[in-house]
């Protein structure tokens, strides 16, 4: 899968070539794999359930928008965390 398309670089890969895809983070300032993947998680989970859990960065001041979960969101999180949050990532 390109660059462009995950919006994260590989271990192989250099940050010279995250730039040149244009490839940025919205939260976080400076690159790293971990801020990567939860930015990725984040865009996934808010896509799925129109909100975020708690614990996330405040993505909402970024995006304009509210990621408060209302009852709905909740139950979605809820149903859906085998998906969502698979254990690997929760490690």
């Amino acid at each position: 899968m390109a660059i462009k398309r995950r919006n994260c670089i590989k271990s192989n890969e250099v940050k010279s070539e995250m730039l040149e895809a244009g490839v940025t983070l919205e939260v976080f300032q400076n690159y790293s794999r971990p801020a990567c993947i939860i930015e990725c998680r984040a865009r996934e989970v808010f896509e799925k359930c129109n909100c975020l859990p708690y614990y996330f960065p405040n993505f909402a001041a970024v995006w304009k928008k509210s990621t408060i979960c209302s009852m709905e969101g909740l139950e979605c999180l809820a149903s859906n965390a085998g998906v969502l949050f698979p254990e690997s990532f929760l490690r």
